[in-house]
Protein backbone atom coordinates (compact mmCIF):
# COMPACT_ATOMS: atom_id res chain seq x y z
CA UNK A 1 0.00 0.00 0.00
CA UNK A 2 1.35 3.33 -1.10
CA UNK A 3 1.68 6.70 0.82
CA UNK A 4 -1.57 8.44 -0.39
CA UNK A 5 -3.58 5.12 -0.03
CA UNK A 6 -2.48 4.77 3.32
CA UNK A 7 -3.16 8.61 3.99
CA UNK A 8 -6.46 7.67 2.51
CA UNK A 9 -7.59 4.99 4.71
CA UNK A 10 -6.46 7.11 8.13
CA UNK A 11 -8.64 9.78 6.71
CA UNK A 12 -11.33 8.09 6.07
CA UNK A 13 -10.95 5.92 9.34
CA UNK A 14 -11.07 9.59 11.41
CA UNK A 15 -14.32 9.96 10.04
CA UNK A 16 -16.19 6.88 10.56
CA UNK A 17 -14.66 7.17 14.33
CA UNK A 18 -15.81 10.40 14.90
CA UNK A 19 -19.20 9.59 13.04
CA UNK A 20 -19.38 6.79 15.69
CA UNK A 21 -18.49 8.88 19.01
CA UNK A 22 -21.42 11.35 17.62
CA UNK A 23 -23.60 8.26 17.70
CA UNK A 24 -22.99 7.15 20.42
CA UNK A 25 -24.27 10.00 22.19
CA UNK A 26 -27.75 9.65 24.01
CA UNK A 27 -30.83 11.69 23.47
CA UNK A 28 -33.11 13.09 25.56
CA UNK A 29 -36.64 13.15 24.63
CA UNK A 30 -35.35 15.25 20.78
CA UNK A 31 -32.64 17.10 22.44
CA UNK A 32 -29.68 15.78 21.02
CA UNK A 33 -26.22 17.69 22.74
CA UNK A 34 -23.90 16.24 19.75
CA UNK A 35 -26.36 16.03 16.97
CA UNK A 36 -26.93 12.86 14.79
CA UNK A 37 -27.56 14.67 12.00
CA UNK A 38 -24.01 15.87 11.32
CA UNK A 39 -22.43 12.06 12.01
CA UNK A 40 -24.89 10.30 9.23
CA UNK A 41 -24.21 13.45 6.61
CA UNK A 42 -20.35 12.40 7.45
CA UNK A 43 -21.32 8.67 6.79
CA UNK A 44 -22.82 9.77 3.49
CA UNK A 45 -19.74 11.48 2.16
CA UNK A 46 -17.63 9.06 3.19
CA UNK A 47 -19.14 5.77 1.54
CA UNK A 48 -19.50 8.41 -1.37
CA UNK A 49 -16.50 7.07 -3.56
CA UNK A 50 -17.74 2.97 -2.65
CA UNK A 51 -21.35 4.13 -3.55
CA UNK A 52 -19.93 4.37 -7.47
CA UNK A 53 -17.73 0.98 -6.99
CA UNK A 54 -19.44 -1.70 -5.89
CA UNK A 55 -23.54 -2.63 -4.93
CA UNK A 56 -25.28 -1.88 -1.64
CA UNK A 57 -23.01 1.25 -1.12
CA UNK A 58 -25.90 3.40 -3.01
CA UNK A 59 -28.44 2.06 -0.63
CA UNK A 60 -26.55 2.63 2.94
CA UNK A 61 -25.35 6.68 1.51
CA UNK A 62 -29.04 7.04 0.90
CA UNK A 63 -30.22 5.38 3.90
CA UNK A 64 -27.62 7.53 6.10
CA UNK A 65 -28.58 10.94 3.72
CA UNK A 66 -32.27 10.29 5.18
CA UNK A 67 -31.01 9.64 8.73
CA UNK A 68 -29.24 12.70 8.62
CA UNK A 69 -32.44 14.91 7.73
CA UNK A 70 -34.79 13.27 9.82
CA UNK A 71 -32.32 14.08 12.71
CA UNK A 72 -31.72 17.47 11.22
CA UNK A 73 -35.73 17.96 11.69
CA UNK A 74 -35.69 17.25 15.46
CA UNK A 75 -34.32 20.75 15.94
CA UNK A 76 -37.83 21.73 14.90
CA UNK A 77 -39.63 18.96 16.69
CA UNK A 78 -38.22 20.93 19.81
CA UNK A 79 -39.25 23.91 18.17
CA UNK A 80 -42.84 22.61 18.31
CA UNK A 81 -42.45 21.65 21.90
CA UNK A 82 -41.73 24.64 23.06
CA UNK A 83 -44.43 26.85 21.26
CA UNK A 84 -46.90 24.53 22.65
CA UNK A 85 -45.51 24.45 25.99
CA UNK A 86 -45.07 28.48 26.38
CA UNK A 87 -48.76 28.79 25.15
CA UNK A 88 -49.85 26.28 28.15
CA UNK A 89 -46.84 25.16 30.04
CA UNK A 90 -49.18 22.47 31.82
CA UNK A 91 -49.38 20.80 28.62
CA UNK A 92 -47.16 17.74 28.61
CA UNK A 93 -48.91 15.72 26.03
CA UNK A 94 -47.06 17.00 22.81
CA UNK A 95 -43.67 15.64 24.63
CA UNK A 96 -44.08 12.24 24.22
CA UNK A 97 -46.10 12.20 20.76
CA UNK A 98 -43.14 14.25 18.95
CA UNK A 99 -40.22 11.95 20.71
CA UNK A 100 -42.38 8.98 19.97
CA UNK A 101 -42.75 10.31 16.17
CA UNK A 102 -39.11 10.78 16.06
CA UNK A 103 -38.15 7.81 17.48
CA UNK A 104 -40.02 5.40 15.65
CA UNK A 105 -39.24 6.53 12.09
CA UNK A 106 -34.99 6.78 13.39
CA UNK A 107 -35.43 3.42 14.20
CA UNK A 108 -36.99 1.85 10.99
CA UNK A 109 -34.67 4.16 8.66
CA UNK A 110 -31.11 2.88 10.88
CA UNK A 111 -32.42 -0.62 10.62
CA UNK A 112 -32.55 -0.02 6.98
CA UNK A 113 -28.94 1.55 6.76
CA UNK A 114 -27.72 -0.80 9.13
CA UNK A 115 -28.80 -3.59 6.93
CA UNK A 116 -27.44 -2.00 3.66
CA UNK A 117 -23.98 -1.34 4.68
CA UNK A 118 -23.39 -4.94 6.15
CA UNK A 119 -24.90 -6.51 3.40
CA UNK A 120 -22.30 -3.76 1.12
CA UNK A 121 -19.26 -4.82 3.26
CA UNK A 122 -19.94 -8.44 3.24
CA UNK A 123 -20.39 -8.27 -0.80
CA UNK A 124 -17.03 -6.63 -1.09
CA UNK A 125 -15.60 -9.20 1.41
CA UNK A 126 -17.53 -12.00 -0.61
CA UNK A 127 -16.17 -10.82 -4.01
CA UNK A 128 -12.56 -9.48 -3.65
CA UNK A 129 -9.20 -10.40 -1.44
CA UNK A 130 -11.16 -7.27 1.60
CA UNK A 131 -11.39 -10.26 3.61
CA UNK A 132 -11.37 -8.43 7.14
CA UNK A 133 -14.97 -6.95 6.08
CA UNK A 134 -16.37 -10.68 6.95
CA UNK A 135 -13.92 -11.75 9.47
CA UNK A 136 -14.11 -11.91 13.05
CA UNK A 137 -13.09 -9.87 15.21
CA UNK A 138 -11.51 -9.67 18.95
CA UNK A 139 -13.22 -7.74 21.94
CA UNK A 140 -13.60 -7.88 25.37
CA UNK A 141 -11.48 -11.41 25.01
CA UNK A 142 -13.94 -13.04 22.74
CA UNK A 143 -14.45 -13.59 19.09
CA UNK A 144 -16.64 -11.60 17.45
CA UNK A 145 -17.40 -12.49 13.82
CA UNK A 146 -19.45 -9.28 11.43
CA UNK A 147 -22.75 -11.17 11.41
CA UNK A 148 -22.90 -10.48 15.27
CA UNK A 149 -21.82 -6.76 15.11
CA UNK A 150 -24.37 -5.88 12.59
CA UNK A 151 -26.89 -7.70 15.15
CA UNK A 152 -25.35 -5.70 18.03
CA UNK A 153 -25.99 -2.59 15.87
CA UNK A 154 -29.94 -3.79 15.63
CA UNK A 155 -29.67 -3.90 19.48
CA UNK A 156 -28.14 -0.42 20.50
CA UNK A 157 -29.85 1.46 17.84
CA UNK A 158 -33.78 0.04 19.64
CA UNK A 159 -32.38 0.72 22.93
CA UNK A 160 -31.08 3.82 22.19
CA UNK A 161 -34.80 5.18 20.56
CA UNK A 162 -36.26 3.51 23.42
CA UNK A 163 -33.93 5.41 25.60
CA UNK A 164 -35.54 9.13 24.77
CA UNK A 165 -39.13 7.97 24.39
CA UNK A 166 -39.67 5.40 27.12
CA UNK A 167 -39.91 8.37 29.97
CA UNK A 168 -42.17 10.51 28.34
CA UNK A 169 -45.36 8.77 28.71
CA UNK A 170 -44.74 9.27 32.55
CA UNK A 171 -45.19 13.28 31.72
CA UNK A 172 -48.65 13.04 30.13
CA UNK A 173 -51.01 15.62 30.80
CA UNK A 174 -54.14 13.15 31.82
CA UNK A 175 -52.37 9.68 32.64
CA UNK A 176 -52.67 7.43 35.81
CA UNK A 177 -50.15 4.47 35.92
CA UNK A 178 -51.17 2.83 39.12
CA UNK A 179 -52.83 5.28 40.51
CA UNK A 180 -49.96 7.57 41.12
CA UNK A 181 -50.13 10.73 41.93
CA UNK A 182 -48.37 13.80 39.73
CA UNK A 183 -45.57 14.02 41.91
CA UNK A 184 -45.26 10.41 41.93
CA UNK A 185 -45.18 10.43 38.31
CA UNK A 186 -42.54 12.83 38.02
CA UNK A 187 -40.25 10.61 39.66
CA UNK A 188 -41.18 7.84 38.10
CA UNK A 189 -40.27 9.85 35.24
CA UNK A 190 -36.19 10.28 36.15
CA UNK A 191 -35.83 7.30 37.50
CA UNK A 192 -37.05 5.72 34.17
CA UNK A 193 -35.18 8.06 32.04
CA UNK A 194 -31.55 7.37 34.38
CA UNK A 195 -32.02 3.86 34.11
CA UNK A 196 -33.23 3.98 30.16
CA UNK A 197 -30.14 6.06 29.56
CA UNK A 198 -27.77 3.92 31.91
CA UNK A 199 -28.99 0.61 29.50
CA UNK A 200 -27.87 2.71 26.30
CA UNK A 201 -24.83 3.73 27.36
CA UNK A 202 -23.41 0.41 28.48
CA UNK A 203 -24.78 -1.03 25.30
CA UNK A 204 -23.34 1.62 23.00
CA UNK A 205 -20.07 1.60 24.64
CA UNK A 206 -19.55 -2.39 23.89
CA UNK A 207 -21.17 -1.16 20.50
CA UNK A 208 -18.24 1.65 20.18
CA UNK A 209 -15.90 -0.72 21.19
CA UNK A 210 -16.23 -3.71 18.95
CA UNK A 211 -17.14 -1.36 15.80
CA UNK A 212 -13.87 0.57 16.06
CA UNK A 213 -11.97 -2.94 16.58
CA UNK A 214 -13.63 -3.63 13.32
CA UNK A 215 -13.06 -0.65 11.96
CA UNK A 216 -9.03 -0.91 12.32
CA UNK A 217 -8.87 -4.38 11.00
CA UNK A 218 -9.90 -3.34 7.70
CA UNK A 219 -8.12 -0.26 7.97
CA UNK A 220 -5.11 -2.23 8.56
CA UNK A 221 -5.64 -4.71 5.97
CA UNK A 222 -5.59 -1.90 3.59
CA UNK A 223 -7.37 -3.53 1.01
CA UNK A 224 -11.08 -1.40 1.02
CA UNK A 225 -9.99 1.17 -1.53
CA UNK A 226 -7.84 -1.60 -3.76
CA UNK A 227 -11.22 -3.93 -4.15
CA UNK A 228 -13.66 -0.64 -4.76
CA UNK A 229 -11.10 0.37 -7.72
CA UNK A 230 -10.84 -3.61 -8.90
CA UNK A 231 -15.03 -3.87 -9.09
CA UNK A 232 -15.10 -0.15 -10.60
CA UNK A 233 -12.46 -1.39 -13.11
CA UNK A 234 -14.47 -4.19 -13.73
CA UNK A 235 -17.69 -3.33 -14.26
CA UNK A 236 -17.94 -2.59 -17.85
CA UNK A 237 -21.61 -2.47 -17.62
CA UNK A 238 -22.30 0.51 -15.95
CA UNK A 239 -19.86 3.76 -15.99
CA UNK A 240 -18.91 5.95 -13.26
CA UNK A 241 -19.97 9.05 -14.88
CA UNK A 242 -23.84 7.63 -15.65
CA UNK A 243 -23.97 7.02 -11.26
CA UNK A 244 -23.04 10.54 -10.72
CA UNK A 245 -25.70 11.29 -13.26
CA UNK A 246 -28.27 8.68 -11.46
CA UNK A 247 -27.22 10.42 -8.06
CA UNK A 248 -27.58 13.77 -9.10
CA UNK A 249 -31.15 13.17 -10.87
CA UNK A 250 -32.73 11.33 -7.97
CA UNK A 251 -31.17 14.28 -6.07
CA UNK A 252 -33.10 16.35 -7.79
CA UNK A 253 -36.24 14.61 -8.22
CA UNK A 254 -35.95 13.51 -4.16
CA UNK A 255 -35.97 17.70 -3.73
CA UNK A 256 -39.28 18.06 -5.61
CA UNK A 257 -40.80 14.96 -2.78
CA UNK A 258 -39.64 16.54 -0.34
CA UNK A 259 -40.83 20.13 -1.38
CA UNK A 260 -44.52 18.96 -1.56
CA UNK A 261 -44.52 18.23 2.34
CA UNK A 262 -43.89 22.61 2.94
CA UNK A 263 -47.15 23.05 1.33
CA UNK A 264 -48.50 21.72 4.68
CA UNK A 265 -49.91 24.76 6.95
CA UNK A 266 -48.93 24.26 10.91
CA UNK A 267 -50.74 27.20 12.68
CA UNK A 268 -50.82 26.97 16.57
CA UNK A 269 -52.79 29.19 18.65
CA UNK A 270 -50.66 29.51 20.80
CA UNK A 271 -48.16 31.19 18.30
CA UNK A 272 -50.89 33.80 17.19
CA UNK A 273 -52.09 31.41 14.31
CA UNK A 274 -48.46 31.75 12.38
CA UNK A 275 -47.89 29.40 10.01
CA UNK A 276 -44.72 27.30 11.42
CA UNK A 277 -44.59 25.31 7.87
CA UNK A 278 -43.46 28.81 5.21
CA UNK A 279 -44.67 28.46 1.96
CA UNK A 280 -40.95 30.21 0.73
CA UNK A 281 -39.14 27.32 1.92
CA UNK A 282 -41.45 24.94 -1.03
CA UNK A 283 -39.95 27.72 -3.00
CA UNK A 284 -36.37 27.33 -1.94
CA UNK A 285 -36.10 23.48 -2.10
CA UNK A 286 -37.99 23.49 -5.85
CA UNK A 287 -35.16 25.93 -6.66
CA UNK A 288 -32.74 23.36 -5.61
CA UNK A 289 -34.46 20.59 -7.72
CA UNK A 290 -34.29 22.98 -10.54
CA UNK A 291 -30.85 23.81 -10.38
CA UNK A 292 -29.72 20.23 -10.01
CA UNK A 293 -31.61 19.20 -12.68
CA UNK A 294 -31.18 21.69 -14.81
CA UNK A 295 -28.27 19.93 -16.69
CA UNK A 296 -30.56 17.40 -17.78
CA UNK A 297 -33.51 19.28 -19.49
CA UNK A 298 -33.97 22.53 -21.59
CA UNK A 299 -35.99 25.12 -19.82
CA UNK A 300 -34.56 25.31 -16.44
CA UNK A 301 -33.34 28.80 -16.28
CA UNK A 302 -36.75 30.17 -17.07
CA UNK A 303 -37.88 27.68 -14.04
CA UNK A 304 -35.07 29.00 -11.50
CA UNK A 305 -35.54 32.75 -12.48
CA UNK A 306 -39.68 32.47 -11.93
CA UNK A 307 -38.63 30.56 -8.63
CA UNK A 308 -36.32 33.48 -7.29
CA UNK A 309 -39.59 35.31 -8.29
CA UNK A 310 -41.70 33.01 -6.32
CA UNK A 311 -39.33 32.84 -3.43
CA UNK A 312 -39.28 37.07 -2.95
CA UNK A 313 -42.75 37.18 -3.10
CA UNK A 314 -43.36 34.39 -1.07
CA UNK A 315 -41.16 35.50 1.35
CA UNK A 316 -42.60 39.06 1.91
CA UNK A 317 -45.83 37.34 1.63
CA UNK A 318 -45.04 35.41 5.28
CA UNK A 319 -43.17 38.48 6.89
CA UNK A 320 -46.54 41.02 6.37
CA UNK A 321 -48.76 37.98 7.37
CA UNK A 322 -46.83 37.23 10.39
CA UNK A 323 -46.85 40.89 11.23
CA UNK A 324 -50.32 41.28 11.08
CA UNK A 325 -51.11 37.97 13.32
CA UNK A 326 -48.21 38.91 15.98
CA UNK A 327 -49.56 42.71 15.73
CA UNK A 328 -52.89 42.75 15.37
CA UNK A 329 -54.83 39.52 14.70
CA UNK A 330 -58.02 38.39 13.21
CA UNK A 331 -60.25 40.30 15.63
CA UNK A 332 -59.04 43.44 15.03
CA UNK A 333 -60.44 43.71 11.28
CA UNK A 334 -63.88 44.04 13.15
CA UNK A 335 -63.02 47.82 14.66
CA UNK A 336 -59.57 48.50 13.69
CA UNK A 337 -59.14 50.80 10.47
CA UNK A 338 -55.73 50.47 10.38
CA UNK A 339 -55.79 46.36 10.98
CA UNK A 340 -57.94 46.30 7.75
CA UNK A 341 -56.25 48.32 5.53
CA UNK A 342 -53.02 46.29 6.66
CA UNK A 343 -54.64 43.10 5.87
CA UNK A 344 -55.71 44.52 2.04
CA UNK A 345 -52.14 44.59 1.71
CA UNK A 346 -51.52 41.06 3.24
CA UNK A 347 -54.05 39.64 0.78
CA UNK A 348 -52.47 41.49 -2.06
CA UNK A 349 -49.26 39.62 -1.47
CA UNK A 350 -50.86 36.70 -1.08
CA UNK A 351 -52.31 37.17 -4.66
CA UNK A 352 -49.17 37.87 -5.91
CA UNK A 353 -47.52 34.78 -4.63
CA UNK A 354 -50.16 32.44 -6.17
CA UNK A 355 -49.48 34.16 -9.68
CA UNK A 356 -45.81 34.09 -9.33
CA UNK A 357 -46.79 30.42 -8.18
CA UNK A 358 -48.34 29.54 -11.28
CA UNK A 359 -45.86 30.92 -13.43
CA UNK A 360 -43.25 29.11 -11.57
CA UNK A 361 -45.09 25.58 -11.49
CA UNK A 362 -45.85 26.38 -15.43
CA UNK A 363 -42.37 26.34 -16.51
CA UNK A 364 -41.43 23.60 -13.94
CA UNK A 365 -44.02 21.36 -15.81
CA UNK A 366 -42.10 22.30 -19.22
CA UNK A 367 -38.84 21.75 -17.96
CA UNK A 368 -40.04 18.14 -16.61
CA UNK A 369 -41.90 17.37 -19.91
CA UNK A 370 -38.13 18.01 -21.75
CA UNK A 371 -36.85 15.73 -19.05
CA UNK A 372 -39.26 12.61 -19.69
CA UNK A 373 -38.54 13.19 -23.47
CA UNK A 374 -34.77 12.95 -23.15
CA UNK A 375 -34.21 10.98 -19.66
CA UNK A 376 -36.70 8.20 -19.38
CA UNK A 377 -37.46 5.38 -21.37
CA UNK A 378 -35.51 2.34 -22.92
CA UNK A 379 -36.19 2.99 -26.81
CA UNK A 380 -33.47 4.99 -28.50
CA UNK A 381 -35.17 4.93 -31.98
CA UNK A 382 -37.83 7.44 -30.91
CA UNK A 383 -36.48 10.47 -32.35
CA UNK A 384 -39.82 11.86 -33.57
CA UNK A 385 -41.77 14.27 -31.25
CA UNK A 386 -45.16 12.59 -32.29
CA UNK A 387 -44.17 9.42 -31.51
CA UNK A 388 -41.93 10.04 -28.53
CA UNK A 389 -45.08 12.27 -27.02
CA UNK A 390 -47.25 8.89 -27.46
CA UNK A 391 -44.51 6.32 -26.20
CA UNK A 392 -44.13 8.60 -22.78
CA UNK A 393 -47.59 9.93 -22.83
CA UNK A 394 -48.62 8.31 -19.60
CA UNK A 395 -45.47 10.18 -17.61
CA UNK A 396 -46.94 13.36 -19.38
CA UNK A 397 -50.46 13.28 -18.32
CA UNK A 398 -48.72 12.55 -14.79
CA UNK A 399 -46.64 15.69 -15.14
CA UNK A 400 -50.14 17.81 -16.11
CA UNK A 401 -51.43 16.40 -12.95
CA UNK A 402 -48.69 17.40 -10.51
CA UNK A 403 -48.84 21.14 -12.16
CA UNK A 404 -52.88 20.90 -11.60
CA UNK A 405 -52.14 19.88 -8.46
CA UNK A 406 -49.85 22.09 -7.40
CA UNK A 407 -52.02 24.83 -8.43
CA UNK A 408 -54.85 23.85 -6.45
CA UNK A 409 -53.25 23.41 -3.62
CA UNK A 410 -52.10 27.28 -4.20
CA UNK A 411 -54.95 28.41 -4.87
CA UNK A 412 -56.86 27.15 -1.79
CA UNK A 413 -54.63 29.00 0.39
CA UNK A 414 -55.46 32.11 -1.42
CA UNK A 415 -58.61 31.42 -0.50
CA UNK A 416 -58.00 31.01 3.14
CA UNK A 417 -56.68 34.23 2.97
CA UNK A 418 -59.72 36.14 1.33
CA UNK A 419 -61.92 34.32 3.83
CA UNK A 420 -60.11 34.67 6.89
CA UNK A 421 -60.36 38.62 6.30
CA UNK A 422 -63.97 38.41 5.64
CA UNK A 423 -65.08 38.29 10.26
CA UNK A 424 -68.31 39.20 11.71
CA UNK A 425 -69.14 39.50 15.07
CA UNK A 426 -71.31 37.19 16.53
CA UNK A 427 -73.11 37.70 20.22
CA UNK A 428 -74.44 35.14 22.23
CA UNK A 429 -75.80 34.70 25.60
CA UNK A 430 -73.51 33.65 28.26
CA UNK A 431 -74.35 30.81 30.80
CA UNK A 432 -73.94 33.79 33.42
CA UNK A 433 -77.08 35.42 32.78
CA UNK A 434 -77.34 38.90 32.18
CA UNK A 435 -74.02 39.32 30.33
CA UNK A 436 -72.84 38.48 27.09
CA UNK A 437 -70.18 37.01 25.54
CA UNK A 438 -69.04 38.05 21.83
CA UNK A 439 -66.68 35.41 19.29
CA UNK A 440 -65.12 36.76 16.27
CA UNK A 441 -66.03 34.08 13.64
CA UNK A 442 -65.28 33.76 9.93
CA UNK A 443 -66.91 31.68 7.00
CA UNK A 444 -63.27 30.32 6.60
CA UNK A 445 -63.47 28.89 9.91
CA UNK A 446 -65.38 25.67 9.96
CA UNK A 447 -63.96 24.33 6.32
CA UNK A 448 -60.89 26.57 5.21
CA UNK A 449 -58.41 25.16 7.45
CA UNK A 450 -59.43 21.54 6.56
CA UNK A 451 -59.54 21.99 3.05
CA UNK A 452 -56.19 23.42 2.57
CA UNK A 453 -54.50 20.37 4.43
CA UNK A 454 -57.50 18.19 2.32
CA UNK A 455 -55.37 19.62 -0.72
CA UNK A 456 -51.92 19.46 0.13
CA UNK A 457 -52.45 16.20 0.96
CA UNK A 458 -53.37 15.02 -2.71
CA UNK A 459 -50.71 16.63 -3.86
CA UNK A 460 -48.29 15.51 -1.52
CA UNK A 461 -49.57 11.84 -2.97
CA UNK A 462 -49.60 13.33 -6.59
CA UNK A 463 -46.01 13.80 -6.30
CA UNK A 464 -44.73 10.95 -4.80
CA UNK A 465 -46.41 8.67 -7.57
CA UNK A 466 -45.34 10.84 -9.88
CA UNK A 467 -41.45 11.11 -9.17
CA UNK A 468 -41.76 7.99 -7.89
CA UNK A 469 -42.58 6.78 -11.14
CA UNK A 470 -40.02 9.04 -13.03
CA UNK A 471 -37.21 7.41 -10.67
CA UNK A 472 -38.43 3.67 -12.12
CA UNK A 473 -38.13 4.86 -15.57
CA UNK A 474 -34.71 6.88 -15.23
CA UNK A 475 -33.78 3.80 -14.15
CA UNK A 476 -34.68 1.81 -16.83
CA UNK A 477 -33.17 4.33 -19.33
CA UNK A 478 -29.80 4.31 -17.59
CA UNK A 479 -29.36 1.33 -15.61
CA UNK A 480 -28.33 -2.03 -17.85
CA UNK A 481 -29.42 -5.01 -15.85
Amino acid sequence: MNENQEKKNRSIYGYILFSLIFLFNPNVSVIDVLPDFIAFFVLARVFRYAADCAPHFEEARVSFMRLGWLNFFKAFGLFIILVVKRGNSADNDIIPLVTMVFAFCEAILTFGAIKNIFNALFYLGNRTDAVATISPVRAFKKTVRPESIRTLSYVFTLLKCLAYFAPTPFLLTNVSFFELTRSSLAKVFIAVLIISQLISVIVGIIWLVVLRKYAVKIKNEGKFFPALDMLLKNNKGFSIEKKVKLRTIFTALTAFEIASFFTLELALIENYDVNMIPHFLYAGILMFAVYKLSRFSKGASRAYVSGGAFFTVSLASYIFQTYFLTEYGYSSLITNKTARGFYRIVTAFSLAEFIALIIFLFFIAKMLHSFILTNTGINEGLNDLKSSESYFGALIRKNNLFFIAGIAAGAIKVLSVILHGSVKLVYSDSSEGDDLMNAVVSPAVEWIGLAVTIFAFIYIVLTLYFISTLKDEVKMKYEEV
